[in-house]
């Protein structure tokens, strides 16, 4: 049977057919069978809510991935705030939905392993 190519939805888990399973695609994906470096994911300019749902489907699969990178993914629903209603109304914001959605994002990086997990180190070094 050949693979499934997503539709590109809005969602991840909705973006693959039902024959699909998204875990296992992490899975497959997970570099940590290649190098026992540390990887991370990166937004790549996703929505927040794709973004922190790839996070969660990555934890979910068991993948020992080393945490995040995000700019966009966080902020950018903010920009038309400060477009159509100023400096003041945009600070709310981030106050407000944009700690939200950091604090999505600290909850599905909840799944991560800190990267001296990977090396066999018991504790980090502190300098």
């Amino acid at each position: 049977m050949k693979a499934c190519q997503p539709c590109f939805v809005s969602s991840v888990r909705s973006s693959l057919c039902s024959r699909c399973d998204p875990r296992s695609r992490c899975r497959k994906a997970q570099p940590a069978a290649s190098t026992h470096k540390p990887y991370i994911y990166l937004s790549a300019g996703v929505s927040k809510p794709v973004f922190v749902e790839t996070l969660e489907l990555a934890g979910e699969s068991g993948t020992t991935f080393n945490g995040m990178l995000c700019g966009r993914a966080m902020w950018k629903d903010g920009i038309a705030i400060y477009a159509k209603q100023g400096a003041k109304a945009f600070e709310e914001w981030l106050n407000t939905q944009g700690v939200e959605n950091i604090n999505n994002v600290n909850k599905a990086l909840e799944a991560a392993y800190f990267r001296y997990d990977k090396i066999d180190v018991k504790e980090p070094a502190l300098a």
